[in-house]
């Protein structure tokens, strides 16, 4: 679960160093990370802050390095629920792009938390563009699949997304998934990968595919929790190279 309140100083030094880390299109996911079981707290206010710096593929239609933010603000309303926006943007050729807004409801099964299986899903509901693009409406579902055993803790997220306006109203399948190793209490070591495989009425073929692994540190420093991760494309119509900086914490 996350931690407990913190001040809002802490708050606003979290958004000047995600500023930071995206100061420099459509490129890696808006919502950069593998969902587990960490929800706010009922009856609390958290933050998170997204920060991903993109090098695309070399036939992408900007093959110039993208920066691209997020911030999510959240709100425990009982155990195990939690209500969310997102607020993404990108910056491409000098100058920010307000690229959406989602309104997001998460559950996670009680269960326990030290060890064994746990599950739940996310709904979003928003209204996005690429940069340059159209606006369009869609849904997302990303189931929440987790287990934990000893030090180890995988997660799946088997998402499907649609678009709900416009010509082009099929369901794509995102997958995403995160093993991580706890090399102490407050210190994760992981890997990610995430995948735009397209319409599930026919799958693109592997090497057309969207596909990014990466490396991850989880940690715990005070009343933040962070998260950095580095990366690559795995198929040639992928990123290039892919780095991401996460920070959330509770709000009072």
């Amino acid at each position: 679960m996350k931690t407990p309140p913190s001040p809002w100083r802490s708050a606003a030094c979290a958004v000047m160093l995600v500023a930071l880390c995206s100061a420099g299109a459509q490129a890696a996911p808006a919502d950069f990370r593998v969902l587990n079981d960490d929800l706010t707290e009922a009856g609390e206010f958290g933050l998170e802050l997204q920060g991903s710096w993109v090098r695309p593929a070399r036939s992408a239609a900007t093959p110039s390095p993208l920066l691209q933010g997020m911030a999510e603000f959240s709100y425990g309303l009982a155990p195990q629920w939690e209500l969310s926006l997102q607020l993404p943007a990108t910056r491409a050729d000098g100058t920010w792009y307000g690229t959406g807004a989602n309104l997001e409801l998460t559950f996670v099964a009680p269960h326990d938390e030290a060890q064994g299986f746990y599950w739940g899903g996310r709904v979003e509901l928003g209204r996005s563009r690429a940069v340059h693009e159209d606006w369009a409406a869609g849904i997302e579902l990303r189931p929440i699949l987790g287990w934990r055993t000893g030090n180890w803790h995988a997660v799946l997220n088997p998402g499907l997304q649609a678009t709900v306006s416009g010509p082009e109203r099929e369901v794509d399948f995102e997958p995403s998934a995160k093993l991580a190793y706890r090399l102490r209490p407050d210190l994760h070591l992981g890997l990610e990968y995430f995948a735009e495989a397209g319409p599930l009425s026919h799958l693109l073929p592997s090497g057309q595919r969207r596909e990014l692994g990466l490396i991850t540190l989880d940690a715990k420093a005070g009343p933040l929790e962070l998260t950095l991760g580095l990366g690559k494309g795995l198929t040639s119509a992928s990123d290039r190279r892919v780095g991401k900086l996460l920070v959330s914490l509770a709000l009072d």
